[in-house]
């Protein structure tokens, strides 16, 4: 998930030295990999602690940088701690990841949690729970909080009686809650600070609380999210979203009232009940549907295949043409309907700058008539495509878009020979990259070093990236390998070994 936050920007009467005055001038860099690009080219007489702090961090295995963002991934040393504390100045949010939030490893990182802005919830036993709501309601600067429902009831009512929650601006809430968390979301709504509320498919065992918290949402006076991701089945039922809603993830598993209409995705990567796929939709839940995108007024990221079922509305042209990102799991059925109504869509995404399709492989007549699609899509920076082989993926070095400047392709198979020529001819395209990332579950060893070298002739930069189960989440992301490629002034190519690619 990527966003920003508001930065502390320092007063410039107090800049009194060249340190200082970069680093007043780096508060206003918005963007990770300039920010990284203006740090790495000062000397070291002119960082601040600060500046110098992001230098370091970004080279210590115990951090990931995905700016503003920084994670603790696990232990960290005493110069680490000072480097957290020292990179405050430039407004980075200090995160506890996933497996660094038990309350024993928070118990071991009290001279950091003054720093920590973000976290996700996590505890195995109740006594454990305690604990860490304890040491979060000491965390004076906790501004962002995700809980994953994958603990019992009473660890998570445990921890959300002592979470800070009139302090939070951002609150994620995926899977099955507590009837009490659904209240205390309602009174953070009215009497918080909160903002940005993420709702993934979440329940709370009691409809009328539901209900509650559901018209709270819907209420523009109060609380109204700026963000929100994933749309309960009762926000299909009331045909209507917050107006100022700005990103819908609209995974099919929600929508059980459609269920007539749903068949099972057999994909081996997916477990049982994670997604669903449409095979149709009842022209009741497409007005609803319909209506939902007609409310948010500012929707400009959408994941999810009902899209496609609205594409030639005249009425929601203006609703397609402020999408700046769109995410389309495209396979299904066979025959495969989804294709074809997709491209439909391009001619009116002319804000489009991400494009992701999943699930399937780009081949065949869709891929033909997907490069003349393109053509439309003027402001495309990012596309994220599957292909079955390396002659399948040949097409990317004749995409229209003249402003694309990241790709990333997932192969099930693709031998080592086939990734050099692919590169070469993916780096003589009409546009620009600045980096490439090709993923499938393995590469062989043995060709590395002479990919390597053979690539570096051509001027270009090939880093193997080995498959690491504590960076799955954010090598999912855009935003992670933008910043790894922040150090390199040429193509960069990642090759990386993923999760287990089935296309």
């Amino acid at each position: 998930m990527a966003h920003t936050m508001a930065r502390p920007r320092g007063n410039p009467s107090a800049v009194g030295s060249t340190p200082e005055l970069l680093q007043h001038i780096a508060t206003f860099v918005q963007h990770g990999p300039a920010l990284f690009r203006l740090v790495d080219a000062l000397p070291a007489d002119a960082k601040s602690p600060a500046m110098a702090a992001l230098s370091a961090l970004r080279s210590t295995p115990t951090i990931c940088v995905d700016w503003p963002r920084i994670t603790v991934l696990a232990s960290t040393s005493e110069a680490t701690k000072q480097h957290l504390a020292n990179i405050d100045a430039l407004g980075a949010i200090v995160a506890m990841g996933a497996q660094a939030t038990s309350a024993a490893l928070l118990h071991e990182r009290q001279s950091v949690l003054h720093c920590v802005e973000f976290c996700t919830l996590r505890a195995s036993t109740l006594s454990e729970a305690t604990a860490l709501g304890g040491i979060l309601a000491a965390c004076r600067r906790l501004r962002i909080v995700s809980s994953y429902g994958k603990m019992g009831f009473a660890a998570v009512a445990e921890i959300f009686s002592h979470l800070p929650l009139g302090q939070l601006t951002e609150l994620t809430l995926r899977g099955n809650h507590p009837a009490s968390v659904a209240s205390n979301v309602a009174a953070m709504l009215v009497h918080g600070r909160c903002r940005r509320l993420h709702l993934v498919d979440s329940t709370f065992g009691d409809m009328k609380l539901e209900d509650s918290l559901r018209d709270l949402v819907f209420k523009n006076d109060i609380g109204t999210p700026q963000y929100a991701v994933d749309v309960h089945a009762c926000f299909m039922e009331q045909q209507l979203l917050p107006r100022n809603l700005r990103r819908v993830d609209l995974e099919l598993n929600i929508l059980a009232k459609c269920a007539d209409h749903i068949t099972r995705y057999a994909d081996p990567n997916l477990r049982p009940g994670q997604r669903l796929a449409f095979e149709d939709c009842s022209a009741a839940d497409i007005a609803s549907f319909r209506m939902m995108l007609l409310s948010a007024e500012r929707l400009a990221h959408f994941t999810g295949r009902l899209l496609v079922h609205v594409a030639n509305e005249p009425g929601l042209y203006p609703s397609l043409g402020r999408l700046t990102s769109l995410c389309m799991p495209l396979s299904g059925q066979s025959p495969d309907v989804w294709p074809a109504r997709f491209l439909r869509m391009l001619p009116h995404l002319a804000s489009l700058k991400h494009l992701e399709l999943q699930y399937a492989a780009v081949c065949g007549d869709f891929q033909r008539e997907l490069t003349l699609g393109l053509v439309h899509c003027t402001k495309l920076q990012y596309l994220y495509v599957s292909a079955s082989s390396l002659d399948e993926a040949l097409w990317l070095a004749h995409l229209p878009c003249p402003k694309l400047d990241a790709l990333r392709v997932r192969f099930p198979k693709c031998a080592s020979s086939d990734l050099v020529r692919l590169i070469k001819g993916i780096a003589a395209a009409p546009f620009t990259l600045r980096w490439l990332c090709v993923e499938k579950e393995s590469w062989p060893k043995g060709d590395r070093a002479r990919n390597i070298k053979t690539l570096a002739a051509a001027n270009i930069a090939l880093e193997y990236v080995s498959h690491d189960v504590n960076l799955y989440q954010q090598r999912r992301s855009y935003n992670y390998w933008d910043v790894q490629s922040t150090n390199h002034t040429r193509l960069v190519v990642f090759v990386y070994e993923g999760s287990r690619v089935s296309v």
